[in-house]
């Protein structure tokens, strides 16, 4: 009788055992920082189930936060749609915002504002699940306004919330911006933007202000090159120096995350 128990209780003791990583695996998977969100199932108002409270919680708060961006986008540079009263009232009446990898927890979303003749126009909301509640930050960009008659040498810069976005560098975490000036993509403004400490950070701005038939630029796919010959201006803001390593989609997390992302 007494082998039999403690045979038992080994036995039983295996098979704990074994199963036991996996049950450690499939928790940290449910509470691992997020690397994707798709719209609208990774943020919308999931009903709570009594028995299991915390379902669908990052879902839910992810809705919240971005309901709570109210007079969208509130700057003068208004967009053609009114995410705030159709976002989930009547998604169907404004395009869906895309979720953009920064790191595990952080998106930066892009929102379509319309477009110009020859220009898509783009706002930017940064999404951070790794606070307690989400929170969620409308993005203003330090820009060069350049017009085709500027002064490359004297023109200030300011602060936008809409801007010519056209590529995003999941790999390097860069958001890539080209305004053109007229259709055949000879002459505008080219930027590249990262992101430190929850700010955009100019990493190189380029113009090129004469419309000449000369070098023309066109963006082709997520890590397009700078244009060639264009005119470079000095960009001021070196907050970016000596954060190459932590920069990107994965900071920390780099390992695994960059393996899922290559899938």
């Amino acid at each position: 009788m007494t082998r039999n128990i403690a045979f038992f209780a080994l036995l039983s003791m295996l098979f704990c055992n074994a199963f036991e990583p996996a049950a450690r695996a499939e928790s940290h998977s449910h509470h691992a920082p997020r690397i994707s969100i798709k719209w609208p199932e990774g943020c919308a108002y999931y009903p709570i189930d009594d028995a299991a409270p915390n379902e669908h919680r990052r879902e839910r708060g992810c809705a919240a936060a971005l309901a709570s961006v109210s007079d969208w986008p509130r700057s003068p540079e208004e967009c053609d749609y009114d995410y705030n009263q159709h976002l989930f009232l009547e998604p169907e009446r404004v395009p869906n915002p895309r979720f953009l990898l920064l790191r595990p927890g952080k998106f930066l979303i892009e929102m379509d504002c319309g477009a110009g003749a020859y220009n898509l126009l783009k706002a930017y909301v940064l999404y951070d699940e790794t606070k307690s509640p989400a929170v969620v930050q409308l993005l203003q960009f330090p820009y060069f306004s350049f017009g085709s008659s500027s002064d490359p040498d004297h023109v200030p810069v300011i602060w936008k919330t809409v801007l010519s976005g056209r590529a995003f560098n999941p790999r390097r975490g860069e958001l890539i911006v080209f305004a053109k000036f007229r259709g055949l993509g000879d002459c505008g403004i080219f930027a590249r933007y990262a992101f430190l400490k929850d700010e955009p950070v100019l990493r190189e701005f380029r113009v090129k202000s004469v419309c000449d038939n000369r070098l023309f630029y066109a963006i082709q796919g997520d890590g397009p090159p700078s244009p060639r010959g264009w005119r470079r201006i000095p960009v001021e803001d070196r907050r970016f120096e000596g954060a190459r390593e932590t920069a990107g989609p994965c900071g920390e997390h780099r390992l695994w995350c960059m393996a899922l992302i290559e899938q």
